[in-house]
């Protein structure tokens, strides 16, 4: 991995206090994960300022084996954004995949909630 991107990785944004492990897991950088993974598990379920988790990240990127990992690390499949009234992890799958990606598919075969927003 090159300096810009391991730095990139590492920036912190004030604006939405997202996180290098909410960055990799939006990108699907599982090496990265798994190296600060093993130094820090809880970063692994950190959530931002919009209350969006890494396994939001990787479910909206479509990155089915940062998902698995995730969720075998302990992170909540049905979790929601936004302070527990938004979108679940499945649902932010399906708002960015259709049906059939292989997100959608993996989550569903985990018994993953579609759960929508409140308004």
């Amino acid at each position: 991995m090159n300096i810009f991107i391991l730095l990139f990785f590492f920036q912190d944004t004030s604006f939405t206090g997202s996180n290098s492990i909410h960055t990799a897991a939006a990108t699907g950088q599982l090496d990265f994960i798994r190296k600060i993974a093993e130094d820090d598990k809880e970063i692994l379920h950190k959530k931002d300022k919009n209350g969006w988790m890494p396994i939001h990240e990787a479910a909206r990127g479509g990155h089915v084996h940062v998902a698995n990992f995730l969720l075998k690390q302990g992170s909540d499949i049905n979790a929601r954004t936004n302070g527990d009234t938004g979108g679940s992890v499945l649902w932010w799958a399906k708002k960015n995949h259709d049906d059939n990606h292989e997100i959608v598919i993996f989550l569903e075969k985990e018994g993953a909630k579609y759960i929508e927003p409140e308004l």
